[in-house]
């Protein structure tokens, strides 16, 4: 049995250096969705509906990639795109979208506010 703090460790503090089954598993998850995101394609619309239905689950306005997933993911129904939320959350990974490519639920008038923005607060 190789330890495994010596087979995962960096190897400037003596380590082999080899990633985890779990960090090459959520490195190959977040290609997959940047990439079908990216191309536009049936994949990507299904991956872009599941992002923009856990958006409108939350009831924020921010985007929930940038909501930590231990206070918030109990909301969001079970799904591939609520599964890449916790893992990117619990590696601390940031995952920004471009520019209007995230869907949030517009407010209708000035006096609106989201739901769980409101109810946080208290």
């Amino acid at each position: 049995h190789f330890p495994k703090a010596l087979l995962h460790g960096p190897v400037a503090l003596g380590g082999v250096g080899v990633p985890t089954l779990w960090a090459e598993t959520l490195a190959d998850k977040l290609a997959y969705f940047v990439y079908h995101m990216r191309v536009a394609d049936d994949v990507g619309q299904q991956l872009k509906v599941s992002v923009a239905i856990t958006q409108l689950e939350l009831g924020v306005g921010t985007p929930f990639f940038h909501l930590p997933f231990e206070m918030w993911g109990h909301l969001a129904t079970a799904s591939w795109v609520r599964h890449l939320w916790q893992s990117v959350s619990r590696a601390e990974v940031d995952v920004r979208a471009a520019v209007g490519m995230h869907w949030s639920p517009q407010l209708q008038t000035e006096s609106d506010t989201y739901i769980m923005d409101r109810v946080m607060q208290r």
